[in-house]
């Protein structure tokens, strides 16, 4: 077995000097001087080059394998994957949980592979990836060094959620979405990352359905559960007018994708942070759960 290195030099990241553990077998930190120094370095394009030289900090994965394109042994699905894929998604949700905890233009579109020769590390492949693009409103956020402790436990529930239920549909739409740059279908993405977590399933009544469970699951109070559901019923429509091709661009389409973006975001912060709830939309609850939020005696919203 080899010592392995994947490096994901993140754009707009820029924090203090130590490594920090991300979780287990990730530490985010300074980019290692032996990943500056690589000759290989030179065959990246002028513009990857220079995208490379401004980031600071960087995502490091540790682990061992047999060789670069090894399978992963811990990959439960249909079709074989490697190691090295699987840091590629990590590195997708560890980038989401920095989202989650404070939206901003922070991303990567290079990941190296680096294996371990005579106690050195040296690139030995080059992957490029799309980039998350932020929202305008978002272009100022900027993650510090508070926000990573909190960051990292989000990343902890984002890796914990099990393929092929409603809240991993919402993160793999999500993370679609957050790589798009057309408006329009960026906020179809969003749509169906909600539908996946609050859409009922016997599909009837979906836009006032949809927007009530929303509405009641964020909100603190009545007051604002009214208002967020006719800001939500009204983004639906957008949804609905651009997945039928009537819609048109005007002053208010950022904004409402902006809305929905937030819906979406604090729609996966209440999951990621109460196990309780998370429960709920792994098992078969969600659809009793989510029915019964305009009856229920509890406190709306997440604290």
């Amino acid at each position: 077995m080899r010592r392995f290195k994947t490096v994901v030099p993140m754009h707009n990241l820029h924090l203090g000097d130590p490594l920090v553990q991300f979780g287990p077998g990730v530490y985010v930190g300074l980019i290692p001087d032996w990943l500056r120094a690589d000759s290989l370095l030179k065959n990246l394009s002028r513009w990857d080059l220079a995208g490379f030289e401004a980031c600071t900090h960087c995502f490091v994965h540790e682990y061992e394998a047999e060789a670069l394109g090894s399978p992963d042994p811990l990959w439960k699905g249909p079709d074989p994957r490697s190691i090295q894929d699987a840091k590629i998604e990590l590195s997708y949700l560890a980038n989401l949980a920095l989202w989650l905890q404070r939206p901003g233009p922070i991303g990567f579109n290079l990941i190296f592979h680096a294996p371990e020769w005579s106690s050195r590390f040296s690139i030995q492949g080059t992957e490029r990836c799309d980039r998350y693009l932020c929202h305008p409103d978002d272009a100022n956020q900027k993650i510090t060094s508070e926000d990573i402790e909190p960051a990292s436990k989000l990343y902890g529930a984002l890796t914990q959620i099990p393929r092929h239920s409603a809240p991993w549909t919402a993160i793999s739409a999500l993370i679609a979405a957050l790589q798009m740059n057309r408006e329009e279908i960026r906020h179809l993405l969003l749509w169906v990352a909600l539908e996946a977590l609050f859409g009922p399933e016997d599909g009837r009544e979906i836009t006032y359905r949809l927007s009530q469970r929303l509405a009641l699951f964020l909100a603190s109070n009545r007051t604002e559960a009214r208002e967020l559901f006719g800001k939500a019923k009204r983004a639906y429509g957008f949804r609905s007018k651009v997945a039928h091709g009537k819609w048109k661009h005007d002053d208010e389409t950022t904004a409402m994708t902006g809305f929905t973006e937030a819906l979406l975001r604090r729609s996966l912060l209440r999951l990621m942070r109460d196990g309780d709830v998370t429960s709920k939309f792994l098992g078969q609850q969600r659809e009793t759960y989510l029915d019964d939020l305009p009856f229920s005696e509890q406190k709306l919203g997440a604290p």
